[in-house]
């Protein structure tokens, strides 16, 4: 949206539908927030140059990991941000006022200087000008130091009375979105304090708007740049602000829209989060004991049933979408056994194709079949000379689900037949699933007492998914 009535009128009405649902389930509040402070506290920071990734950023929220390789400044204020945002968040809605002492109180939380000589600035008005260099490659300065005093005075009082204004019902009242983004329109021209201006003006504007009822606004990595060069547009050649109440305006309409998105039960995690999932996971295992199994005849055919019949349905079930781009598709399972090695690098010992379509008591039936033809095979080990070179051999050395499509039908004389497969591999101790390239995906390697948890899956499978997607897209290319 481009129109600030229309863009107003579409906030009203997405708060309206967030209001409709009363007050949240205490879990869903959590996941809520929890989403909307991680990427606040990671998107504010890092355009502002904190050299924390979004994982890191996770692991300090979690406050149980320790952080390598980072300077103790982007630590600090990263933690001292996070600390603000859950205060805001604790704060709600409500009666709320802005005053000099909110903002230098929380100025002195977000903020940490390694030099002595700049510690002294922190928390306090600035005592010499400062500048940008804006999009045009110009310098802009901001408000004199002088004047910042009266100024930001000056600013807290409108501010208050236009929050006077909208409590008492005046028909003149502002719209409390517009309240709060003026506010923080008019902050950043004076840049009252060193540094810090733009985080402490995304935390009180996002005050303002949860005291009113709504969510906060995110800058993302996609919307920073229109952010900064509205910003500029404005304070430097006469730009106009509606421009910034509808870049503000959109993005708190996102945030209303991934509320209500988790009130309607829809998934608001990001797909693309696999590695910030599986680090952390991996992290919490590591001071724990493993409960080590070594594969067996029973293992396997238990890790299909608890996990791997859920991965394979939902490899199945995500690619069904390209099954009108092909007039035939066909679905098989590939299962394998190996010996020689403890099966790490042994010979194929039995390898069949089975029709996904038969019952999973058959597939499983069959993968306990020829488990037991390895217990033979040891058997036989320790009573002839001949098998001696396989003990220890024979277990089940892969299970894969390969989905293959038939004459691509949908782009006029590109035809062309395609396939995608997941496939998983046991180790003696581990199993795991291969990359499109063949190769071991670390993350996902997990030891027999585990199986994948539907998130994991999920992940797995939106990747295989997105491979098989730019497939297609080459392939048309071509």
């Amino acid at each position: 949206m481009n129109k600030l009535n229309d863009i107003l009128s579409k906030i009203d009405e997405l708060q309206a539908q967030i209001d409709e649902h009363g007050k949240l389930d205490s879990d869903l509040a959590k996941q809520i927030q929890y989403k909307f402070r991680l990427d606040w506290n990671y998107f504010s920071n890092a355009m502002e140059g904190n050299s924390l990734t979004r994982i890191e950023t996770k692991q300090l929220m979690m406050d149980n990991v320790t952080i390598d390789g980072k300077s103790f400044k982007d630590i600090s204020e990263m933690r001292g941000h996070d600390e603000v945002v859950q205060e805001i968040f604790k704060i709600g809605k409500g009666d709320i006022r802005i005053s000099e002492k909110r903002i230098k109180n929380m100025h002195k939380a977000i903020m940490h200087e390694d030099d002595p000589a700049k510690r002294d600035f922190i928390g306090k008005w600035k005592t010499t000008d400062n500048h940008l260099i804006n999009y045009r490659g110009e310098k802009f300065y901001f408000l004199p130091h002088s004047e910042v005093p009266d100024a930001m005075h000056e600013l807290l009082n409108e501010t208050n009375a236009d929050i006077d204004a909208l409590k008492s019902g005046k028909k003149d009242r502002k719209h409390p979105v517009l309240i709060a983004f003026d506010f923080h329109l008019k902050y950043v021209r004076i840049h009252p304090f060193y540094d810090g201006n733009g985080r402490t003006a995304r935390l009180l504007t996002n005050l303002l708007l949860i005291s009113f009822g709504y969510p906060p606004f995110l800058l993302s990595e996609k919307s920073r740049e229109s952010y900064n060069r509205i910003l500029a547009e404005i304070q430097g050649y006469g730009g106009d602000s509606k421009d910034f109440h509808v870049l503000l305006g959109n993005l708190l309409i996102e945030s209303q829209q991934l509320v209500l998105d988790a009130i309607a039960g829809k998934d608001i995690s990001d797909d693309d989060d696999i590695d910030k999932e599986i680090l952390l996971w991996k992290q919490g295992l590591s001071e724990k004991e493993i409960d080590l199994i070594k594969r067996d005849i029973v293992k396997i055919p238990k890790l299909y049933e608890d996990s791997l019949r859920s991965l394979f349905d939902s490899f199945l079930e995500k690619h069904n979408q390209f099954s009108d781009l092909f007039i035939e598709r066909n679905v098989v399972n590939y299962i394998g056994t190996t010996l020689g090695g403890g099966g790490d690098n042994g010979l194929v010992f039995f390898e069949g194709w089975l029709d996904y379509e038969k019952k999973y008591e058959d597939i499983i039936n069959s993968v306990q079949d020829m488990q037991k033809r390895s217990m033979i095979l040891d058997r036989l080990a320790s009573q002839s000379d001949t098998y001696k070179k396989m003990s220890r051999v024979g277990y089940v050395s892969e299970l894969s689900l390969r989905i293959n499509f038939i004459g691509f039908v949908k782009n006029g004389v590109h035809v062309f037949n395609a396939s995608s497969e997941i496939k998983v591999i046991f180790d003696q101790f581990k199993y795991y699933v291969l990359d499109e390239n063949g190769e071991r995906i670390e993350e996902f390697q997990k030891f027999y007492s585990q199986s994948y948890s539907d998130d994991e899956i999920k992940k797995i499978v939106n990747r295989s998914t997105k491979y098989f997607l730019e497939k297609l897209k080459r392939n048309l290319k071509s």
